[in-house]
């Protein structure tokens, strides 16, 4: 192409060719640029677009089933209804497992100074579920297996998984750390309690 537009020396020809292919990579690299660029800006724009509560409701539908049970309705689900419990409203505690009068008890105390509200349990094990759910804020009535052990058991373990799922669907969502905490919490609230009906 040189020789046919008039270069007739050689090394001129070489000079030119190198200087073509350096600015023809140049261009490619400053379109790539700017595409990255926009690209950064839309998942910019998007990710602000889309409130914690949209961005929940999309992560709420890829869940299972089993995942989307409510702490009450998985124990309904998976467990025998021996026991009928009716969990009072206050800030549960329970004492130590030792204690000979009380281990099987927890107390409920709505607030300072008032008496707590005595909840003799069938045994250790019913006790500790009873506070467990009660620090979760589950309140009202719920059945119970008898022996609860097995209950203790998988319910922590359902706890720890669902703070581990959460902080994984929010990550896989966003990368900010406070949309990531505020969606984690919806989450793991929705998880524990259920999603509202009208959400």
């Amino acid at each position: 192409m040189f020789e046919l537009i008039g270069v007739t020396d050689a090394g001129e020809r070489e000079r030119l060719c190198d200087q073509l292919y350096f600015e023809t990579a140049k261009h490619f690299r400053e379109i790539r640029i700017v595409e990255i660029k926009k690209q950064e800006q839309r998942t910019k724009s998007q990710g602000r677009g889309l409130r914690i509560d949209e961005l929940a409701l999309d992560v709420w539908d890829a869940l299972s089933e089993d995942e989307r049970l409510s702490i009450p309705e998985w124990i309904a689900s998976n467990f025998a209804h021996d026991w009928l419990v009716t969990i009072p409203d206050g800030n549960p505690k329970l004492p130590e497992a030792e204690d000979m009068l009380d281990a099987a008890t927890v107390f409920f105390s709505s607030t300072k100074g008032a008496r707590a509200t005595r909840f003799v349990c069938p045994t250790r094990a019913h006790a500790e579920v009873v506070y467990r759910l009660g620090k979760l804020g589950i309140r009202g009535d719920i059945s119970l297996p008898n022996p609860a052990e097995k209950l203790q058991v998988e319910l922590s373990r359902r706890l720890s998984s669902i703070d581990q799922r959460v902080d994984e669907l929010a990550r896989s969502r966003s990368t900010d750390e406070s949309r990531i905490e505020d969606l984690a919490m919806l989450l793991k609230h929705w998880m524990i309690f259920g999603k509202p009906k009208n959400t």
